[in-house]
């Protein structure tokens, strides 16, 4: 994990791309730490440079095929996550931001070091709207640790705005009632 962190960094410093992890890293950055085999990232990626990235990253150690390169490229154009694998077990999936959640997430995102590189994660907050979208249960068992680790530093207003502007953009009405397992 921690190879494939600091050669998927040098990558998105080598091209400037803004970004910020927010999966189960984050989640183990403000709350308790667990085992994950993937790295979940949000990058501001110019369609017209998706090529080029795709190129450093297979020139990084990155495992993508130039057969599979027009359906990552046709994915990524559709805002779509991908998986790129590092090895056989361990992958990143990335996303180009489509979501206001996204821009704010990589705004406001703390650089931490990690793996002895300094690493965009997204705050507690923005990770908590992320895991209250997809809500599953690991997604619940992250935000249950985040929520006891930061207690009264989480800014819940900032939390439920953000979740109410997502329930709008994404047009589902039904992660609203997800906001309750926080209180």
């Amino acid at each position: 994990m921690e190879e494939m962190i600091q050669a998927f960094v040098k990558v998105l410093e080598q091209f400037k791309i803004k970004y910020a992890i927010i999966g189960g890293i984050a989640a183990s950055v403000w709350g308790k730490p667990r085992m994950t085999l993937d790295a979940d990232v949000v990058v501001l990626l110019s369609i017209e440079n998706i090529a080029d990235f795709l190129k450093a990253l297979r020139a990084n150690g990155f495992l993508i095929s130039e057969s599979s390169e027009p359906k990552i490229i046709s994915r990524l154009r559709r805002f779509l996550p991908i998986k790129v694998r590092y090895t056989k077990s361990i992958s990143c999936d990335v996303r180009i931001s489509s979501y206001s959640i996204d821009q704010n997430a990589i705004e406001r995102a703390k650089k931490i070091k990690m793996f002895n590189t300094r690493v965009a994660i997204a705050t507690p907050e923005d990770v908590i709207v992320y895991k209250l979208v997809r809500f599953e249960d690991i997604d619940k068992a992250d935000i249950k640790t985040i929520v006891q680790r930061m207690g009264k530093k989480l800014d819940f207003a900032y939390i439920k705005n953000s979740v109410k502007q997502l329930s709008q953009e994404i047009g589902d009405k039904n992660i609203l009632n997800n906001l309750h397992f926080l209180y």
